[in-house]
């Protein structure tokens, strides 16, 4: 049995006691957990989609998508041998049961800073996770300008072509 930890607000998914951890969106949270209570039997796509995504209309592609997502964050960034199988007309499997437990933000946080293993990937993410750290991120602080600059250049490139086409 593989056990799973879902961490709310930062909405961290860890296993093996935070030895590894990442970031998952809503959708692809929802989908694993109905992934994790089904098991062994498989979950039909319009089930997945109607109960990940109950507020918006989404295609087939989402589900594909979610599910390619979840195959890369299971294998590659936490390291695991839980893989999602697809079984032709009956949707999607686990190949081993696992659980996924919902567990308080604050537990995360107190765990993450008594990590043994501190490392610059555990100390950044307990950074811009934190929320009660309220300083300001330097990560996010680098971007800021992004949507002036985008349109600063969109304007500059409008002038341009009236130049060039003899309207200016």
């Amino acid at each position: 049995m593989i056990y799973l930890k879902y961490y709310t607000s930062s909405r961290a998914l860890a296993y093996e006691e935070l030895r590894s951890f990442t970031r998952l969106a809503d959708s692809d949270y929802l989908v694993l957990k109905q992934l994790c209570d089904g098991y062994p039997h498989p979950i039909n796509k319009s089930v997945l989609i109607e109960n990940a995504w109950s507020e918006r209309v989404v295609t087939e592609s989402s589900i594909k998508v979610t599910i390619h997502k979840l195959r890369k964050v299971l294998k590659e960034e936490l390291d695991m041998d839980l893989e999602i199988k697809s079984i032709r007309h009956q949707g999607y499997v686990l190949d081993r049961p696992a659980t996924l437990n919902e567990v308080s933000d604050k537990i995360f946080h107190e765990r993450l800073i008594s990590f043994e293993e501190s490392s610059p990937i555990c100390e950044e993410f307990l950074e811009v996770s934190n929320p009660y750290n309220h300083e300001r991120n330097p990560i996010v602080s680098r971007f800021r300008f992004i949507p002036e600059v985008i349109i600063f250049l969109s304007i500059t490139l409008v002038i341009y072509a009236y130049y060039k086409i003899g309207l200016l």
